[in-house]
């Protein structure tokens, strides 16, 4: 069964390689060991997205992968507690990683998945322990990308 998510893992990678260069993201940025163990863990907010959703949506898959290439940037080692020892960073590489996720789409004439998202973004702040940034960088996307559509 490992085996068989690795390869859908690559092959997710390399479907859509085209689109994940174009975004700055490499095949080496993110291994398919690490979506995988950042996966296996729960998150505080109870986030429903599971690893077969992202790797069936190129865009779910681009937001993943920017969002653990940039944890890493930041020296951190993908793990399934990540998201509970350093929430805060998580939420800003989500921020981050949103943000590019949606340039990429509109880039791509995607404007049904822009709309989708940026309806999704308010369910982010049910959760009470968002810092205030999290809550101001949400509504900025919201705002710009309201606009932009």
């Amino acid at each position: 069964m490992f085996d068989r998510i690795m390869n859908e893992i690559k092959d997710a990678f390399l479907i859509n390689q085209e689109i994940m260069l174009k975004a700055g993201i490499e095949e080496n940025d993110v291994f398919p060991e690490e979506l995988i163990e950042y996966f296996s863990g729960k998150t505080p907010s109870d986030d429903m997205t599971t690893l077969e959703d992202v790797l069936s949506h190129r865009w779910l898959l681009l937001h993943e992968l920017a969002e653990l290439k940039n944890l890493k940037h930041k020296g951190y080692r993908i793990s399934r507690t990540l998201v509970w020892e350093h929430y805060e960073d998580v939420l800003d590489a989500h921020i981050i990683a949103t943000t590019l996720e949606l340039r990429m789409a509109l880039e791509y004439n995607d404007v049904d998945w822009v709309k989708a998202r940026v309806r999704l973004i308010p369910s982010w702040l049910e959760d009470p322990n968002v810092s205030q940034n999290f809550r101001k960088a949400c509504e900025t996307l919201t705002k710009e990308y309201t606009t932009e559509i």
